[in-house]
């Protein structure tokens, strides 16, 4: 979990749900990670904000996780990533293997509906220029 007041910030391993005692007034914002069975790590949660107000005794408030949507795979091509020649910026680069439809895709995505999948369900056909691989995945 990651969390500010202005320019003060933190971050821990917490569990679910979890209590941060001791707020000062002001407004706090708070982002998550989960890690799955596997100890892989998801991307950022969206941003969420709590008002803490008054200039009485510290507030506490309390956050729960809820599980995120898993994404699936929706295609069994598989492509590498590549830095773009032209942005800098990576992109999908060309195919280097397959996986089977209904695969559960890690959380980070590179762009539109490509998502990372993990290397030991694709079935490897090509020479990958990267160590990230990417499929089509959806709900």
């Amino acid at each position: 979990m990651w969390f500010a007041k202005g320019s003060a910030s933190g971050s821990s391993p917490w569990p679910s749900p979890t209590t941060i005692s001791a707020l000062t007034p002001a407004t706090w914002y708070f982002k998550v990670r989960a890690v799955n069975a596997n100890q892989i790590e998801s991307g950022d949660s969206n941003i969420s904000s709590k008002v803490i107000s008054g200039a009485s005794a510290a507030k506490t408030v309390s956050i729960r996780i809820t599980n995120p949507k898993v994404r699936k795979t929706r295609a069994t091509a598989v492509y590498d990533v590549v830095r773009s020649a032209t942005t800098g910026k990576w992109v999908v680069g060309r195919v280097v293997g397959s996986v089977p439809i209904g695969k559960e895709c890690r959380a980070y995505y590179l762009s539109g509906d490509y998502y990372g999948v993990l290397g030991g369900i694709v079935n490897i056909t090509g020479t990958p220029r990267s160590t990230t691989l990417v499929a089509h995945c959806g709900n």
